[in-house]
């Protein structure tokens, strides 16, 4: 019946998806974001090698702030900027009580924070060059008649944010985060505004949503999708059926 032709149907687009499926970076610039990661990934070893934990906490609380700030299409709402000054004042809290624990790391960490406070200050175009991407993207494809796009947002807070910036250009794209992506949607190209992590975007993959995925990234993010993507091509895997829909389908 019907919901059998819709199973079906979603098994067959997602197997039509996944032949000619592509990912694309579209990457922006931002040398000190860049900087940022880079330094990270120098202490990597440290983090691993780190038996108390105390270097990996503070490590991932880092790499958290730098993945809610290179989110930003636009400059930072006051709220948002409150809460990046909360997260690093943290890590700067942690790092002056652990510093004897944290070791050699602690001087890259310190001056991570630097390179911070100078992204954070009011001059700072924070969003700019990656909202300007996300517009270009869109124009790009607002080119083919009839294009259905929706957005990847970081997190919750970020989409109505995207849903106020697609209806004032006029785009009206459906916008959802790694967590609320929709069971039956299908789309011409998704759109990561951000990096979401490695396992989102293999779920997201894996779902099939659109023959294109395109992810607006810095450098750093680029990077880290082209090491996922080997990861995805080693691995294609079609969708199973949910329970519900096995028991609708025997």
């Amino acid at each position: 019946g019907e919901m059998t032709a819709k199973v079906f149907g979603r098994v067959f687009r997602s197997a039509r998806y996944e032949a000619k499926m592509e990912v694309e970076s579209e990457v922006c610039e931002d040398q000190i974001l860049n900087d940022i990661a880079v330094q990270l990934v120098s202490i990597d070893e440290a983090v691993k090698a780190d038996v108390t934990g105390t270097t990996r906490s503070i490590v991932s609380r880092t790499y958290k702030l730098l993945n809610d700030v290179a989110s930003l299409v636009q400059m930072p709402t006051r709220d948002e900027s409150h809460r990046f000054a909360d997260q690093l004042s943290v890590i700067r809290r942690e790092l002056d009580r652990d510093r004897h624990w944290i070791g050699n790391p602690a001087v890259t960490i310190a001056d991570i924070c630097r390179l911070f406070d100078t992204v954070f200050s009011a001059t700072y175009r924070l969003g700019d060059t990656k909202g300007d991407l996300l517009l270009k993207v869109f124009r790009t494809m607002g080119g083919t008649p009839g294009q259905q796009a929706a957005i990847l947002a970081r997190n919750n807070s970020q989409v109505k944010q995207l849903e106020n910036w697609s209806r004032r250009f006029g785009f009206g794209a459906r916008v959802f985060t790694s967590s609320t992506v929709p069971e039956n949607g299908s789309f011409d190209c998704v759109v990561c505004v951000a990096w979401p992590g490695g396992d989102a975007f293999q779920r997201l993959a894996r779902r099939f949503l659109a023959p294109r995925i395109t992810v607006i990234g810095y450098a750093f993010e680029s990077n880290w999708l082209k090491q996922c993507h080997r990861r995805l091509r080693q691995r294609p895997h079609l969708p199973g059926f949910s329970q519900t829909e096995k028991s609708e389908l025997m």
